[in-house]
């Protein structure tokens, strides 16, 4: 596993990784709100959510370290068409970008999308329904995303594979399918979720736990994996080939280890990855340890809460 880029003595908030986030509607603000924490706790430096004016206000109650910028809302409170130029002159001054959480379904949310992946040179995120208006209009993609990492669970997967004209032969195939058809990486969400690239490079992660089928926990792992990638874009690592595939690796891995800390504490530590808990279990053994919370209290604030203890643990085992 490679370490997250260091904060030297002279860093300031500019230099590690700045990030925008860009989704929000009515009744799904709390997908933003668990993304830009988890890119905070995982290291970015600025992180500010870009919302429609219907949900701004909410935002701004429920954010505290991230800032927020309200965007063209298209009358039924999802992003309108307009607000493209307002990401895209946003996005310049941004090291990554993520898109999706909680952005709806609207027509104008396609447009906004398309928009901002055909516009925008920075590595990009696209998560939840920024992955449903890409399936539904992958024909249309023309720019060859070098910096693109899609975020999705088997379900989004699957109609990524159909957009694609292919049928579905699995999660490993498919997830390879979508990476060269596409030109990105892939991060296929589920037990030992799948790290792919374009050039067939593939890692299947080894942290996590069934806790992590709960409600948000996805959001969770889009913040940490756009501040992931802005951490390496803001060190000058992303020309170096495989960058964007390591950074999105990591990512996965400090999310699932932060549910291992959240559901078994200190037993976590003995237990250091899902194929050694499935082996203890089919022992009969139990992993529980001090301040373990089991893993169906578990939920995704939890494994925010617990991200520090992941990033503890890389830094303590890589040089």
């Amino acid at each position: 596993m490679t370490p997250i880029p260091p904060r030297h003595a002279d860093a300031h908030k500019g230099t590690m990784g700045r990030v925008a986030i860009v989704g929000g509607s009515p009744g799904l603000t709390g997908a933003m709100t668990l993304a830009q924490l988890g890119a905070l706790r995982s290291g970015a430096g600025l992180v500010t959510c870009l919302v429609p004016r219907s949900v701004h206000t909410i935002l701004e109650i429920k954010t505290t370290e991230a800032m927020t910028l309200p965007l063209e809302d298209d009358g039924s409170g999802c992003i309108g068409t307009g607000a493209e130029a307002n990401i895209v002159d946003f996005a310049a001054r941004t090291d990554a970008l993520l898109i999706g959480p909680g952005m709806g379904r609207s027509a104008a949310s396609t447009e906004v999308l398309l928009s901002i992946l055909e516009r925008c040179a920075q590595p990009i995120v696209v998560d939840a329904d920024g992955l449903w208006h890409l399936s539904q209009n992958a024909h249309r993609v023309t720019r060859a995303p070098s910096s693109w990492i899609l975020t999705p669970h088997e379900g989004e997967l699957r109609r990524l594979v159909e957009a694609l004209g292919s049928t579905w032969r699995g999660r490993r195939e498919a997830a390879r399918e979508v990476s060269v058809g596409l030109g990105a990486v892939v991060v296929a969400k589920g037990p030992g979720t799948l790290v792919t690239d374009p050039d067939g490079a593939l890692v299947q992660n080894s942290s996590g736990n069934p806790g992590l089928a709960s409600g948000g926990t996805g959001d969770v792992l889009a913040g940490v994996m756009v501040a992931q990638a802005a951490r390496v874009a803001a060190s000058g690592g992303l020309p170096e080939g495989g960058a964007l595939f390591r950074a999105a690796s990591r990512a996965a891995w400090l999310h699932g280890r932060a549910a291992d800390f959240a559901a078994y504490g200190e037993a976590a530590r003995a237990v250091p990855g899902r194929l050694e808990l499935e082996a203890r279990r089919s022992a009969g053994g139990r992993v529980q340890g001090e301040g373990a919370i089991g893993e169906e209290s578990l939920i995704a604030t939890d494994v925010i809460a617990h991200l520090p203890r992941a990033i503890l643990e890389l830094e303590e085992h890589t040089p």
